[in-house]
């Protein structure tokens, strides 16, 4: 599977507010202009664009810890934080998100990390099965509804 990934850009912001995962799985991420707001607005977040060819298939949102100045003490402090991460309905089933966390792994040791961590909603099986294939382990830490899972790099 072959992605490139680029920062979100004026020009992409129509196509990533037209994408949105299935029905299913919409009450368990926020609509990609929320994170382009809220990324606007914090530091420590970086979105992304996923794209397969000239085809944008999704967003992820990284949030390095070590920036992040009111994380509480539960947080993965050294780690990068996979903050959101949505394959457009189209393109799911494809390996865009394998692909895109792969990426991830790459960017977070390229910036010093050791660490990765995500939040994934309890009743997201889906994506919980995706984690686990990807090395994430629950922490036991809990954030309302989201459980946390992280993994060594």
């Amino acid at each position: 599977m072959t992605i490139s990934v680029r920062p979100v850009t004026k020009e992409d912001l129509r196509a990533l507010f037209d994408l949105w995962p299935n029905d299913a799985q919409r009450d368990f991420v926020a609509p990609n202009a929320v994170t382009v707001a809220e990324a606007a607005y914090d530091a420590a977040a970086h979105a992304f664009v996923i794209w397969s060819g000239l085809v944008r298939v999704g967003m992820i949102g990284l949030v390095d810890m070590t920036e992040v100045y009111d994380a509480a003490p539960e947080d993965e402090p050294q780690s990068i934080l996979i903050w959101r991460l949505m394959i457009g309905e189209e393109h799911q089933q494809k390996g865009y998100g394998t692909a895109a966390i792969d990426w991830a792994f790459d960017w977070a040791r390229a910036r010093g990390r050791d660490r990765m961590s995500i939040e994934v909603v309890k009743s997201n099986a889906v994506a919980i099965a995706l984690y686990k294939r990807m090395g994430f382990r629950a922490t036991g830490v809990m954030y309302g509804e989201e459980a946390q899972m992280a993994r060594d790099l």
